[in-house]
């Protein structure tokens, strides 16, 4: 029975049941693919439990960032245009396909602004650096920084 029906605990069930079963395969295919199975539910696993939470954030820190940056730069339309549309998108739902949603408006943002402070330098070219590195280590989180294709040389 399990006690704790969340999705990243269904997760980790299914993965005990894989784990107990792969020891008992012969056919390297097969073993191979329970261990890519295996990697795929772990990874499902982590962005299950916190995968909204990721996201909301990033929105959060973009449109900060975004509101003390576009004043300084040359040509902020862009940039601005690609705020009005994710403060306009905000729903204050917590539904992943509306967490997405905006997670996406604030990509295209975050992607003005790169365009917008790629030939500067300074405090605002960095900031907005750091939004992308950010990014970047969420999703080596979730896939984990020895991430390998399991089975394959």
């Amino acid at each position: 029975m399990i006690t704790q029906p969340s999705t990243p605990r269904l997760l980790a069930v299914i993965r005990e049941q894989l784990n107990a079963i792969a020891p008992t395969l012969t056919d390297p295919a097969a073993a191979a693919g329970i261990g890519m199975l295996d990697r795929v539910l772990l990874t499902l696993e982590v962005r299950a439990e916190h995968e909204i939470a990721w996201m909301v954030e990033a929105v959060d820190e973009i449109t900060s960032t975004a509101k003390d940056v576009i004043p300084e730069l040359a040509e902020p339309q862009a940039a601005q245009a690609a705020l009005d549309a994710l403060e306009t998108g905000r729903t204050g739902s917590l539904h992943l396909s509306d967490v997405t949603a905006e997670f996406n408006l604030a990509g295209r943002l975050l992607s003005e602004l790169l365009e917008a402070t790629a030939a500067t330098t300074g405090a605002s070219r960095d900031r907005v650096m750091g939004l992308l590195e950010h990014r970047l280590a969420n999703e080596m989180a979730v896939q984990g920084a020895d991430f390998a294709l399991v089975g394959r040389d």
